[in-house]
């Protein structure tokens, strides 16, 4: 049994060290088991909008075609088009507005898109593209955390700029630039929101924060499919940071509320994560920048390990 254990976490932590910019090959394969007449998805740290991109090539083609766009490619002609002042037009470091059309295009009649961005410049370049491409939501100058109020981060805005977020903090310091927060419980219990099929997050070392203001959300299993990123020397992940979390802390919850949680490779594979509070836990020490999805619905669960390595 216990070698059996220590080679589940070798193979699982070798598809962590190679989960930096993860292959989304698993997502057609999910896709049609998501698939419902209408769908919420919810981008926590939007950037510029590529995450929005592929959900709606996604769940809502037919849509996103008649607004002349079907490709990551068409979406950052539209940000070039913009010229946006203090915004990197780069493609990114995961060349993302190179990735391939989705295999699996499918079209949910009504879908709703909140996409929330804290850097002012990347807000306003997301509130055009929406305009200009019909997307169907909102893109919200807020910053999404444990707690609604104020965070406090820097108040100017130019290239580079969009990883701020890993610098806010709850209360002021050498920074003193107030930006509005919101946990998604509170967003979702302003807004009505029920359910939420896709939660993606994204916001530079303050993810386990947005997962903490989701646990009523989580507990009640209303959000189908959570993704967030992980990095042990950034933000609230970092070593010897007084607040620190840790992946065994952001696990233990989300296993609590019922989800299994999978690493995803780079290469197109994933490893499912031991849940944090069984004795064969594999520390993730030295693992750096990777992804993790999670689900509670088990359909979505069982292909998932079926996809695991």
């Amino acid at each position: 049994m216990a070698s059996q254990s220590l080679s589940r976490c070798r193979r699982g932590l070798a598809v962590a060290r190679n989960s930096s910019c993860p292959a989304h090959a698993w997502i057609d394969a999910v896709a049609p088991l998501l698939l419902e007449p209408q769908m919420t998805f919810i981008n926590a740290g939007a950037n510029k909008g590529y995450q929005v991109a592929e959900f709606l090539q996604r769940f809502h083609s037919a849509a996103a075609a008649s607004a002349g766009w079907r490709t990551n490619a068409d979406w950052l002609a539209a940000i070039k088009a913009f010229r946006p002042h203090g915004v990197l037009t780069s493609c990114g470091v995961c060349m993302t507005c190179q990735s391939p059309a989705p295999a699996v295009r499918l079209h949910a009649p009504s879908v709703r898109v909140h996409a929330f961005e804290l850097t002012a410049c990347n807000h306003w370049l997301l509130k055009n593209l929406f305009e200009r491409l019909s997307v169907p939501g909102i893109a919200h100058h807020v910053a999404v955390t444990n707690r609604s109020g104020l965070v406090y981060g820097p108040p100017r805005c130019g290239g580079g700029d969009e990883g701020a977020s890993a610098l806010m903090r709850n209360a002021p310091g050498r920074w003193n630039n107030p930006q509005p927060a919101t946990s998604v419980d509170d967003f979702c219990a302003k807004h009505g929101l029920d359910k939420v099929h896709w939660l993606a997050v994204d916001t530079e070392g303050f993810d386990a924060l947005v997962l903490e203001g989701a646990q009523a959300m989580l507990a009640s299993r209303k959000i189908d499919v959570v993704e967030f990123e992980y990095h042990d020397r950034v933000g609230y992940w970092r070593p010897r940071f007084e607040e620190k979390r840790t992946l065994k802390r952001s696990l233990d919850a989300l296993h609590a509320a019922g989800y299994e949680c999978f690493w995803q490779g780079n290469d197109g594979r994933l490893a499912s994560v031991t849940p944090a509070g069984s004795t064969s836990w594999c520390s993730p020490g030295g693992v750096g920048w990777s992804n993790l999805v999670c689900s509670s619905v088990p359909r979505i669960v069982a292909k998932l390990q079926s996809l695991a390595v």
